[in-house]
């Protein structure tokens, strides 16, 4: 029977209220054995047959002695599949035959039943093609064996002011999960820790690996602004919070699962007022009328992400069914199971579908809703009952949970009263990034600081902020890094090695300036040649004073030293039980970038015998993922691994020999100290903990650049001989000896440690105090339609001596070290300021030294293929600048022949630079000698330049065509910069800046013809009237000043050229 009485239903309710599962007599188990193997010998045809009688002696004997007996495998199996088959609130019941049973009784540690869970995932998952499956875990009678998620895959729920982030039903285990130490990243589909306990031992917290996790991207067929919510789903419903009750005994852990029908995603589980709630926000972003029901924008909107949801499972290869062919599919079944057993138990208020439930067959029909055993059972949710078993109080875990929660609310309520302090960064290295936390670590003796990445800051918070501090890098020709688009005080980091030096920071403190900001602090630019951390420290510490004065914050014996604040304390943990993630998996996790797994086809030297130097062509096979999809002059980001060897040094001086590469370790906050939630939040979540240390040390810690002057100091103030800690002082403080250690020496963290053979540390303090391992960029080398299974890469080797050790670069070495099918992890960054020209007919020139011939390569391999495949089309000139040392250094000099013979290639001009006999002749002179290519391809035909080596030779091609314009078309050399500059900052002319360290900078400078520059004026006035409304929505209104200060500076340009004769005759 069902728990109504003859004067209430609570038939609707959909979780009844349920008390810990009681304890049954052995009485009642008796007779519930008894009708259990009536109905399963029956259905072996062996019904009161002497093996009955032998198997019912058995168990009441086996009941008498223990209160508890044992089903068979067999018996379990068909317990297990008859309980779905009388499941009332079932609609895909007709499957119950083929119910994949996992005989897990045998566990005995909550690690076991994790490690079942994740077989239980694989099977289930089955790449999509979904099986039903369940695993079951002892009974109830062998201790309390649970679960506590109500779902092995389930998304978290964040409680906040002013909503819910994720899924509201999954807030109270969101908070269990994190008061058993689980850090998450707050978002709205993060996938919760399982917590699961084993024989009334403590719950243990687990997380599943991303590979068992198979999720959907939701996608509409024919809406595409549904896709901007981002919205997706897991595969596979696992349901873990029910219990089993077969033959009178109750199973508490037993994750079950069918699959999704198409409604529980779309009607019920993102429009639900208690789940996602999403109605709404799709009907405004659909363009549905909300005022008024009239509209159905409801009915409407739940339609149409039904549709979604199917098409996108099918498009994913998962299994799900539709509401109407599974309604038909269980009216067979009804009619079936009243023909074979004369009734069917059904819950009519479960069974009919949340959607177009009238026109469903199973609408007008009646049901009866009544209880058959075995039985799928709702119980109480397992940490109601619990009880720590190391309270010496017995305080449930529930009460301390929430003792947890409230001294949590009163320390965030305490920060929160703080004068509120907006930290941005931009970095492309994660320098700045690096600082900007030093400068939080400042800011937390007195106010409410956060730290947020200037590509993740929404800036209609920008009005409502008190105070704002910038920490902004410039690359390459003084433009924004990747993550930083805008917007108080601002500190600069740049290098004087390049030009516009520290350009983007500048007009960041112009910008602020311009919008009403007022500065607190000036500004300071860090130069990386000459005392950046320096610079730093002053600037951060006279930020913290005007804003202390600024709103009237008194601090007490407040922090001199930026370096000072980092003293949290660690210590390091040794788990004996660890499942371990794929590298491919935990990088994508940990860099949030879609890094993809691929293997190497072959590494060749490119260079000849007689070079001292290493050039490798790097061939990738892509051919097992779709996901690297480039264009000509994309770059490659690679994840390399530090140096082994080196590693193997550091943790053996770190530990003392007593630690090794493959020691598991986790770091964790120690227990004696309080931190406030963001705090702790930023500790642990900066590396994957826990890991081996060959990991963490490997592919996540940069241990080959200089120590900075913070460390330095750290370790001066661990050291324990006089002279060795007066050294590290002095390097630490002293700036200008600093830089000129570092510049003459370039030492590893591992020289260091190794030098100075008394400093102390442990690894817990390098794993928190050096920079992150970032990837490294290389240009492909090879065209998407020739190669269309490969990527190729051009890497020159790094290798330098400097006091007599020789220094090798990370990524360079570690490609010169792969073997074909060794594994390499990279992703694609996109260039569209240098890919290939859209338009075949426009001439390109293209200026490289050295391996800055690597995109160019792609160039001419695109060009050949297109010259195949496009037979009628015209196609404009190319012609290639390239210089190098000797003769021996044109790495692909036989490419360039035969590119040139099939006409890919106009002409090549090559120079070399260090051929004996022979004056030194670099690109520029190559330019200069043969202007006419300038003068008719470049100007006259509206032509491309590319331009792809260092820095200094990128500048130097930039002021060689400068001249010959000055020279030729008697220009002044300032209208000539204008022009250059005006057409950047509209967009029209590209100058994309490179990766220094990798291949030196790239200027893509293009059709700066008098001509064009009123075409582009046009253009831009077109643009602006067409798409006006549109631009609003997405640009800040910065960039339409900026590019309206540009149109007019460039209408000047065209009033003064109109009078001139024209540039270059026929």
């Amino acid at each position: 029977v069902t728990s109504c009485s003859e004067k209430r239903c609570v038939g609707s309710i959909v979780l009844p209220d349920k008390e810990k599962n009681p304890k049954i007599e052995s009485s009642q188990i008796k007779v519930e054995a008894l009708k259990f193997f009536e109905e399963y010998f029956q259905s072996e045809q062996c019904l009161n047959s002497l093996k009955h009688t032998k198997r019912i002696n058995e168990v009441l004997t086996e009941i008498e002695s223990c209160n508890s007996y044992e089903l068979t495998e067999k018996e379990l199996i068909f317990g297990a599949r008859l309980a779905w088959r009388n499941a009332s609130r079932c609609i895909g019941r007709i499957h119950w035959k083929n119910l994949h049973v996992f005989d897990c009784r045998h566990v005995t540690t909550a690690q076991q039943m994790f490690e079942c869970c994740l077989q239980h995932l694989r099977f289930a998952t089955n790449n999509g093609n979904i099986r039903s499956a369940i695993t079951i875990f002892p009974n109830q009678n062998n201790g309390e064996f649970r679960i506590w998620n109500p779902q092995l895959v389930r998304y978290a729920g964040y409680k906040q002011n002013d909503g819910v982030i994720g899924d509201p039903s999954s807030i109270e285990i969101t908070e269990i999960a994190q008061s058993l130490g689980w850090v998450s990243k707050r978002t709205m589909f993060d996938i919760l820790p399982l917590i699961i306990q084993a024989g009334s031992k403590e719950p243990q917290l687990f997380e599943i690996p991303e590979e068992y996790i198979l999720e959907v991207n939701i996608q509409h067929p024919v809406y595409p602004q549904l896709d901007q919510l981002g919205l997706r789903w897991y595969a596979v419903p696992i349901i873990s919070n029910m219990a089993l009750s077969c033959g009178g005994l109750t199973f508490a852990a037993v994750p079950f699962n069918g699959w999704y029908m198409s409604t529980e995603v779309s009607v019920r589980n993102f429009c639900d007022e208690s789940r996602y709630n999403l109605l709404k926000p799709i009907a405004e972003i659909l363009g549905y009328n909300t005022s008024t029901h009239m509209s159905l924008w409801k009915d409407r909107v739940v339609l149409e992400l039904t549709a979604a949801v199917l098409h996108s499972y099918q498009a994913a290869g998962v299994t799900m069914v539709d509401h109407h062919s599974t309604a038909e599919s269980f009216m067979k079944h009804l009619h079936k199971e009243n023909k074979l057993r004369g009734g069917c138990p059904s819950d009519w208020v479960w069974i009919v579908p949340p959607l177009s439930g009238s026109i469903c067959p199973v609408f007008h029909q009646e049901m009866l809703n009544y209880k058959l055993k075995p039985a799928y059972e709702y119980q109480a949710v397992a940490w109601v009952n619990y009880k720590s078993q190391t309270s010496a109080n017995k305080h449930t875990f529930k009460k301390i949970s929430n003792l947890v929660k409230l001294a949590t609310n009163m320390m965030s309520n305490a920060i929160t009263k703080r004068h509120k302090i907006t930290i941005l960064y931009a970095s492309e290295t994660g320098r700045a990034e690096s600082f900007a936390y030093n400068l939080q670590e400042l800011f937390r003796n007195g106010f409410n600081s956060k730290v947020i990445c200037m590509d993740q800051y929404d800036f209609e918070d920008f009005k409502n902020e008190k105070c704002i501090f910038v920490v902004a890098s410039t690359t390459g020709n003084g433009e924004a890094p990747e993550n930083g688009q805008v917007i108080f005080s601002v500190f600069g980091l740049g290098s004087k090695a390049y030009p516009n030096f520290c350009a983007f920071a500048n007009s960041i403190n112009s910008l602020l300036k311009t919008l009403g900001g007022e500065e607190i602090y000036p500004f300071v630019e860090g130069d990386e040649l000459c005392g950046q951390e320096d610079a730093f420290k002053s600037w951060s510490q006279g930020c913290f004073k005007a804003a202390c004065e600024q709103f009237s914050v008194k601090i007490g014996n407040q922090p001199t030293n930026v370096s000072q604040l980092c003293s949290a304390h660690y210590c390091a943990i040794f788990p004996q039980m660890f499942v371990m993630k794929s590298l491919h998996e935990e990088l994508k996790l940990f860099h949030q970038k879609a890094i993809e797994e691929c293997r190497i086809v072959s590494v060749r030297n490119l260079q000849t015998e007689e070079s001292n130097d290493v050039t490798n062509l790097v061939c990738i096979d892509k051919l097992s993922t779709k996901k690297l999809l480039y264009n000509s002059g994309d770059h490659i980001g690679v994840y390399a691994c530090n140096n082994i060897e080196m590693v193997e040094r550091l943790i053996s001086r770190v530990t003392n020999n007593k630690l090794t590469l493959s020691t598991v370790v986790d770091i964790v906050l120690d227990k004696e100290i309080s931190y406030d939630k963001e705090v702790k939040n930023q500790l642990q979540t900066r590396l994957p903990f826990p890991n081996t240390l060959g990991r963490i040390f490997g592919w996540y810690l940069d241990i080959t650049t200089p120590p900075s002057m913070k460390l330095l100091g750290i370790f001066a103030s661990k050291c324990k001989n006089v002279n060795e800690k007066e050294m590290l002082m002095k390097l630490a403080t002293v700036c200008n000896e600093y830089e000129t250690w570092k510049q003459s020496s370039y030492c590893t963290i591992v020289d260091v440690l190794e030098e100075f053979l008394s400093v102390e540390i442990d690894f817990i303090l390098l794993a928190t105090e050096l920079p992150i391992l970032k990837p490294r960029y290389y240009s492909v080398s090879s065209s998407p339609d020739l190669y269309p299974d490969e990527i190729h890469l051009t890497v020159a080797l790094v290798t330098y001596s400097m006091n007599n050790a020789v220094h090798n670069g990370v990524c360079s070495s570690w490609l010169h070290s792969r073997k074909s099918e060794d594994k390499i992890y990279c992703f694609v960054r996109k260039a569209p300021a240098f890919n290939f020209p859209l338009s075949s007919s426009a001439p390109i020139i293209m200026v490289g030294t050295g391996s800055g011939i690597a995109p160019f390569r792609s160039f001419w391999q695109q060009r050949l293929f297109n010259m195949l495949h496009q037979s009628k089309v015209k196609f404009g000139k190319m012609f290639l600048f390239f210089g190098c040392r000797n003769n021996f250094d044109n790495i692909y000099g036989r490419e360039l022949e035969d590119a040139k013979c099939q006409g890919a290639l106009t002409k090549v001009f090559v120079g070399y630079s260090r051929l004996s006999g022979k004056p030194k002749t670099y690109v520029q002179d190559l330019i200069n000698a043969n202007s006419e290519v300038i003068l008719k391809y470049f100007i006259k035909k509206e032509g491309h330049i590319y331009v792809c080596g260092n820095v200094n030779m990128a500048s130097d091609v930039q002021k060689t065509i400068i001249n010959i314009m000055m020279d030729n078309l008697k220009y002044s050399e300032q209208d000539c910069k204008d022009l250059i500059h005006n057409l950047k900052v509209i967009k029209r002319a590209e100058s994309e800046s490179g990766y220094q360290r990798i291949q030196g900078s790239r200027v893509k400078d293009k059709k700066m013809t008098r001509t064009n520059i009123e075409r582009l004026k046009l253009m831009f006035d077109h643009e602006d009237s067409v798409s006006q409304q549109q631009k609003k929505k997405t640009i800040p209104k910065r960039y339409d000043q900026q590019k309206a200060v540009a149109r007019t500076k460039c209408s000047r340009l065209c009033q003064k050229f109109k009078n001139r004769k024209p540039i270059i005759d026929n």
